[in-house]
């Protein structure tokens, strides 16, 4: 038996899912299947004569698939921006710069325009 506890390894398989789906989301594969896959769909209701629980079917898939998408993707792009964040933190602390701008992500955004307005002015100050 695995040595990973039962939550664990469900946040592990989210969080494969949610980087799978954000991966083949943007594919052309996906994009053309959901073309043919609507055609067929809009075909099927034609030739039944668009009765009410096409409708109802049409709006449950929609509905449910649209919002299980989004939580995925919103989830993948929270961890890679958080990957990101890691990275530049990083990058600061390794190089010259100064490491008050560690945790910038962090400020308000009065604050962060304060920063930025400042390094703006050290930047035109700085001969070229």
């Amino acid at each position: 038996m695995s040595d990973q506890k039962p939550s664990n390894r469900a946040k592990a398989h989210f969080h494969r899912a949610s980087h799978q789906t954000a991966r083949l989301v943007g594919s052309t594969i996906v994009l053309s299947s959901l073309a043919v896959g609507t055609g067929v769909w809009i075909g099927i209701g034609a030739w039944l004569k668009f009765p009410v629980r096409w409708f109802l079917l049409t709006n449950l898939i929609a509905t449910v698939s649209v919002f299980l998408v989004l939580l995925l993707l919103q989830h993948a792009r929270a961890v890679n921006m958080l990957a990101i964040q890691t990275k530049l933190d990083e990058l600061i602390r390794s190089s010259n710069a100064g490491n008050h701008l560690i945790g910038s992500h962090r400020l308000e955004n009065e604050s962060l325009e304060e920063l930025r307005a400042v390094h703006r002015q050290m930047a035109e100050a700085k001969p070229h």
